[in-house]
């Protein structure tokens, strides 16, 4: 299987290593000194053994990174490239440890002792193999923070020490577009709406102009840069009604129908009447909270032309916090939500992951978590309790008696439910534990 394509990064960590982009999403990645080839479709971490002889029609434009090393020496390693892959392409074969040598005397020396492994490439977020990707989850799992780094690794091709820093370079330059989707937005705010404008005379009144909407106004900043990839972050995506949104430009997000892909698709815009492509160099980073809605009621076509990335609860990522076992509270938790309800209805570890003292996690606890517990359960407030372990440590029910003329015999008991202002000592470990404890046996402080 030769290799065609662009080389996209060259990265000098120890080891050299290329990208050369072949197709949407799938990448082929040379890396010295292993002498091998591997491909790697990322997401699914499939690595396939391709020997160095069918790299000879490696071509197309040449456009190079390389950490802590000058623009010149950089383009000094896409000149090694573009001359070795003319040689190759003419017949005569150069080896790797030609190809390596050559590279050195341009950039310097590597470090012979590394090796980048398949869990090296499987450690890259999940972004960077699709140009289209929604990362799902529910409420509190880092969707939304992770799109920086995602976006960091698209654009330049790795992860920075500064992730949020450099997010913030992209977004001020133009290169990465961020838009929260929500029941209101419309097609005329994403891809192209009338807006008023005055008329040309300057005379009283106004006249409708097209103007472009976030997708396509980031959409001609890629088409003009063909060097960068760009990408337009889509927040809560599902609270919108996404076919509205993207009218007929749902074709166009097809991998194989984006500007230069083998089955190419023009639409016309229905304001400007001009015709739009999408080009191959944008993405579309998604993200979507399935407490909101489930993605097994996402719309077919969507589902079809994203590739969804589930984001789960980490209790791993939490500590014990004077006392109280984070990990463990929010593992119990999600057991109890997922028996209760499904996996679509969780507590995220963000939540608490800046909690340092036991009053800042009562603080979470009181005010986010158990709100959201009873938003799920539509204030089913027995529900709530027996997930927070079936005692009255954080919430507590009072039996309500009922009104003059009514037989309490013939009533359903009823509570009057209160979060607790301050949680009892032991109402985490309790919480973990469970208790078999009705409404009213007061067992916190």
């Amino acid at each position: 299987m030769p290799l065609k394509g662009d080389v996209e990064r060259l990265f000098w960590e120890g080891g050299l290593t290329l990208y050369v982009r072949k197709g949407a999403n799938k990448w082929f990645q040379l890396v010295s000194p292993t002498n091998t080839i591997r491909s790697t479709t990322m997401g699914l971490g499939r690595t396939a053994r391709i020997l160095l002889k069918d790299a000879r029609e490696i071509g197309g434009r040449f456009k190079v990174w390389a950490r802590d090393h000058t623009s010149q020496e950089c383009n000094a390693a896409a000149n090694v490239f573009r001359e070795n892959a003319k040689t190759e392409v003419e017949g005569e074969r150069v080896d790797l440890k030609t190809l390596r040598d050559a590279l050195e005397r341009a950039i310097g020396p590597t470090d012979r002792s590394h090796e980048k492994t398949q869990d090296d490439v499987d450690e890259l977020t999940p972004a960077t193999g699709a140009h289209n990707q929604i990362l799902y989850g529910p409420p509190g799992t880092g969707k939304t923070y992770i799109t920086a780094q995602c976006c960091v690794e698209i654009c330049d091709g790795e992860r920075s020490d500064n992730d949020r820093k450099r997010y913030k370079q992209l977004v001020d330059s133009g290169q990465v577009e961020f838009v929260t989707f929500h029941q209101s937005y419309g097609y005329e705010e994403f891809v192209e709406g009338l807006r008023p404008a005055r008329t040309k005379t300057g005379k009283a009144g106004f006249r409708l102009v097209p103007t472009p909407g976030v997708l396509k106004r980031i959409a001609e900043r890629a088409r003009g840069d063909r060097e960068n990839a760009y990408v337009l972050v889509i927040d809560e995506i599902n609270r919108a009604n996404v076919s509205k949104v993207l009218g007929e430009l749902i074709t166009l997000l097809e991998e194989d129908k984006r500007e230069g892909a083998p089955n190419e698709v023009a639409v016309t815009l229905p304001h400007s009447r001009k015709r739009f492509t999408l080009p191959s160099n944008l993405h579309i980073l998604g993200t979507m909270n399935t407490a909101d809605r489930s993605i097994a009621l996402i719309d077919t076509a969507l589902r079809r032309r994203f590739q969804f990335e589930e984001m789960v609860p980490k209790p791993e990522l939490l500590s014990v916090v004077e006392g109280v076992d984070l990990p463990a509270v929010l593992e119990t938790i999600n057991e109890r939500l997922e028996y209760l309800i499904d996996r679509d209805h969780l507590i995220g570890h963000a939540w608490l992951m800046n909690a340092k003292t036991k009053a800042q996690v009562d603080d979470i606890m009181r005010h986010k978590i158990i709100p959201l517990i009873a938003e799920y359960f539509y204030a089913d407030w027995r529900k709530v309790r027996a997930v927070l372990g079936n005692t009255d440590d954080f919430v507590r029910g009072e039996r309500l008696s009922p009104p003059p003329g009514l037989d309490e015999a013939d009533m359903d008991e009823r509570f009057r439910w209160t979060v607790r202002d301050d949680f009892a000592t032991d109402a985490y470990r309790r919480l973990v534990q469970g208790q078999p404890t009705s409404p009213g046996a007061d067992t916190g402080a």
